[in-house]
């Protein structure tokens, strides 16, 4: 245990670190609301590691996302402005319970999601892998979530 503590908070000292030797953001931006929600939730997502609570990684990982995405639109100019990075960041938050409770359910709905997330962004069409399909991407990317769906009703 004092090992995962030690480990979470150099994780987070070190993207600290980072973002402000990077000069993105100053040090006085890290003393938000948003950016306390954030701090919050990682907090939460690490308690939930040490007591194996997956349904703490949700919602903690959840509050995370939501504080990070306010903190980044309201200090960061180079942040995306698209929706889909929230859906992104929630896809990432439902990978972290799946390594807790290693339901293949979980694995799935976590890949669905951040998928989803990857092709309805616009940004999608400046990789030159997914270029010449970007449109189709952006449009049709809800046929994941409808198939999701369709896992859901048609599971036992």
């Amino acid at each position: 245990m004092q090992k995962k503590a030690i480990g979470f908070i150099l994780v987070l000292a070190g993207g600290l670190s980072l973002v402000i030797e990077t000069r993105t953001t100053t040090l006085n931006t890290l003393i938000t609301w948003p950016f306390l929600l954030f701090l919050l939730g990682s907090i939460l997502v690490f308690i939930s590691f040490l007591q194996k609570q997956s349904q703490l990684t949700v919602i903690g990982g959840i509050i995370a996302a939501i504080g990070l995405s306010v903190w980044g639109f309201r200090y960061i100019p180079t942040w995306p402005r698209h929706w889909s990075i929230l859906m992104l960041m929630i896809g990432v938050v439902v990978f972290l319970q799946y390594i807790q409770n290693k339901n293949n359910m979980t694995l799935i709905i976590s890949l669905v999601l951040c998928l989803a997330g990857f092709f309805a962004n616009p940004v999608v069409a400046d990789i030159s892998l997914f270029a010449p399909i970007a449109h189709t991407l952006n449009t049709y990317w809800p046929i994941l979530i409808v198939g999701l769906g369709l896992m859901f009703i048609m599971k036992r």
